[in-house]
């Protein structure tokens, strides 16, 4: 889709009249930064930085007193990028009822939905804890596409939304086996909100890939678990997560930590937040030294977020990934294949590279 269409399509939207968008809003975020990362080699990566921009219309149209129909349709422009086509971002419809909504499409599942909970860094800043939480993505040695993604969305999912009660909601997902060479996934998480208290679980299954009745690819499963507390002026926020047969290997486990807090001033927010990957449990690799390998990594990011209104924030922030001999995290921007990221480089003796960079920012949302 060029430029060209985008702008037609959207005035088309605007012009309709009033009455037919009585359930329909137009929603968005422009976000992009100016990034300068050092990733330990002969040269600094200094970029502009399109950070999870997208458009999107939702709404739905009451069917009766007990059931709704419910949509969304959101794209990712490349702001500045010079990219003439449209990411696809969540796009469903559904029913909606008082014992919850069930919608078809393309989602994101409610296991990454636990993970952005937990992150002070909008899953869009240099920090963000995706960087150490995508699981079979972030081992260099590993498979990083498909749905060995643990923060992924996917085309050709169904998913269940429970109504909130009590200030507990709980979600589950399935990836049906046309998404990937026939295999598929369920995620799931419960999540309990009251009085300034977030707490989240959630677990996630990929189906075994089998040719016949042989087990040909080992799926991985992992469970995370967050808790946060918003106190007015202070948050506080801690999250867990241990990930089974990464890379589509058996017994290669590990599990990542993290921390973080973060302080209200008069117009912002100062924040920080701490994440350590564990090495990866290999006991059937021969090259693992005592049934682990050395690719672990540890990451630290603070920033200031400062308010120019209530849609328009601009921002400065520093982060950086420390890896062991092996590792092979890095730091990314905006969501993963939406924007530029920065790829770990590895030296002619096989060893991982650290990485630290500087990011200044400004997002509106509308």
């Amino acid at each position: 889709m060029n430029k060209t269409y985008l702008a037609l399509s959207v005035a088309s939207i605007l012009s309709i009249p009033t009455f037919s968008l009585a359930d329909t809003t137009l929603y968005g975020e422009l976000h992009n930064s100016l990034d300068m990362v050092d990733v330990g080699a002969t040269s600094n990566n200094i970029s502009h930085s399109n950070n999870k921009s997208f458009l999107g219309i939702k709404g739905g149209e009451k069917i009766s007193n007990n059931l709704s129909a419910v949509y969304k349709i959101e794209f990712g422009p490349d702001i500045g990028g010079g990219s003439d086509t449209l990411s696809n971002r969540d796009q469903y419809v559904g029913l909606e009822t008082k014992l919850g909504t069930l919608v078809a499409g393309r989602m994101s599942t409610p296991f990454k939905e636990v993970g952005r909970k937990a992150d002070l860094f909008w899953s869009s800043q240099l920090g963000q804890n995706r960087n150490l939480t995508r699981s079979s993505r972030s081992i260099r040695t590993g498979i990083s596409v498909g749905l060995a993604d643990m923060d992924g969305r996917f085309d050709n999912t169904i998913k269940y939304t429970s109504p909130k009660k009590n200030g507990f909601q709980g979600s589950i997902s399935h990836v049906t086996e046309e998404q990937n060479d026939g295999r598929g996934s369920w995620s799931s998480n419960v999540m309990y909100e009251h009085n300034g208290l977030t707490l989240g679980v959630g677990y996630e299954k990929q189906d075994d890939l089998k040719i016949g009745n042989i087990t040909t690819i080992e799926g991985g499963d992992a469970y995370r678990l967050m808790a946060a507390y918003d106190a007015g002026k202070v948050k506080v926020v801690g999250f867990y997560q241990n990930a089974r047969d990464q890379g589509f290997t058996k017994g290669n486990d590990s599990t990542v930590v993290g921390a973080g807090a973060s302080l209200k001033t008069v117009k912002g927010v100062v924040k920080a937040q701490y994440y350590v990957a564990s090495d990866l449990d290999c006991p059937n690799d021969a090259n693992c030294v005592n049934g682990k390998d050395d690719n672990g990594a540890k990451m630290f990011a603070v920033g200031y977020d400062h308010n120019l209104s209530k849609r328009t924030v601009v921002y400065a922030q520093y982060a950086q990934v420390k890896n062991d001999s092996k590792g092979g995290y890095g730091l990314g921007l905006g969501a993963g294949g939406h924007s530029e990221s920065v790829t770990t480089v590895i030296d002619s003796s096989g060893n991982a590279k650290d990485q630290k960079g500087v990011s200044v920012g400004i997002k509106h949302s509308f």
